[in-house]
C-alpha cells in the first residue's frame, strides 16, 4: 500500500527503557500485532448455545451466563497473549511460566514482572505502551493533524 506515493511497510513500533541505578536499564520494545489466527486457533470464539422456541424458531442464547463467563475469559486471554505478541518484539526476553501454546499460562506474565522488580507505575507505563503502539490514542492524533496543518499548503506535494 501507498500513500502519497510512499509505501507503508511494516507495524508500528515502539521502544521504552525503564531507567535502573544498579546494571543496565531495561528496554522493552513492542510492535503491533496484526496477526491473530494463532490465537485464534488456539481460543476460538465462544459460541451461544441454540435453543429451539415453540412454533420451531431458534434463537441464540446471548445471555446464558456460562457464555458470557466464557465470552469474558476469551477476551481476558486474548488481551494477555496480544500484549505478549506486542512485547515479544523484546530482544532476549524470555518467560519463566509463560507457555505462547498454553492459554492457561499467559496471566502469568504480571506475576513475573512483579518478581522481576518492575513498579505498578513502570507495568502501567508498559501497558501504556502495548495500548498505544495498537492504536493510536487521541493526543497522538491530535499532534500528527496538527503537524500536517501547519505546513503550507503549497509545500504538500501534488498528487
Amino acid at each position: 500500500m501507498k500513500l502519497k506515493g510512499i509505501k507503508i511497510e511494516g507495524p508500528q513500533e515502539q521502544i521504552i527503557v525503564l531507567p535502573r541505578q544498579r546494571g543496565e536499564n531495561l528496554v522493552f520494545k513492542f510492535v503491533a500485532v496484526l496477526d491473530f489466527t494463532d490465537f485464534e486457533n488456539l481460543c476460538p470464539v465462544p459460541k451461544p448455545r441454540q435453543v429451539t422456541k415453540p412454533g420451531g424458531q431458534k434463537s441464540l442464547l446471548l445471555d446464558d451466563p456460562k457464555y458470557l463467563e466464557a465470552l469474558g475469559i476469551w477476551a481476558e486471554r486474548k488481551t494477555h497473549y496480544s500484549f505478549l505478541r506486542s512485547i515479544s518484539a523484546t530482544d532476549n526476553l524470555e518467560w519463566e511460566t509463560v507457555n505462547m501454546g498454553d492459554p492457561e499460562t499467559w496471566q502469568n506474565y504480571e506475576a513475573e514482572l512483579i518478581a522481576a522488580g518492575l513498579t505498578e507505575p513502570e507495568r502501567v507505563r508498559l501497558l501504556n505502551v502495548y495500548s498505544e503502539v495498537q492504536g493510536l490514542d487521541q493526543r497522538k492524533i491530535d499532534e500528527a493533524t496538527e503537524s500536517f496543518l501547519a505546513i503550507p499548503q503549497e509545500d504538500i506535494p501534488a498528487e
